[in-house]
């Protein structure tokens, strides 16, 4: 089983925890770096969606502030890492796992920004 990370990429712990699971109910597991080490920093996760009691204590101030870091942070990258760049690194990671011996069949499961090419990639 192949999984596609979020913006944050593979070092996010929820993507880790999943594969640990899936992984223990008996597949292989992997994980790309399809943002070849430019994921968005897990950090960036406080202006999009800051935690309830931190967002309750937000001036609005804070909030527009918040706003224009998610558009001027994740549009540029976006833009970088559409499905023009991504498709190709996503097909060069699942051939190589289908030329793993013994491997038969090759599921993908993608959250967030790579769920679209794990899913056309199987559909074409």
């Amino acid at each position: 089983m192949a999984k596609s990370s979020i913006v944050f990429g593979w070092e996010f712990k929820n993507i880790r925890l999943l594969a640990d699971n899936y992984a223990k109910a008996g597949f292989y597991c992997y994980i790309p770096d399809v943002h070849q080490g430019d994921s968005l920093p897990i950090e960036f996760l406080q202006s999009v969606e800051p935690p309830l009691k931190t967002r309750e204590q937000l001036s609005l101030v804070d909030k527009t502030k918040n706003t224009a870091t998610v558009g001027t942070t994740l549009s540029p990258w976006l833009i970088k890492h559409r499905e023009a760049v991504s498709k190709s690194l996503i097909d060069s990671f699942i051939q190589a796992v289908q030329a793993i011996p013994g491997t038969g069949k090759v599921g993908a499961i993608g959250f967030c920004w790579y769920v679209y090419n794990s899913v056309y990639h199987y559909l074409v």
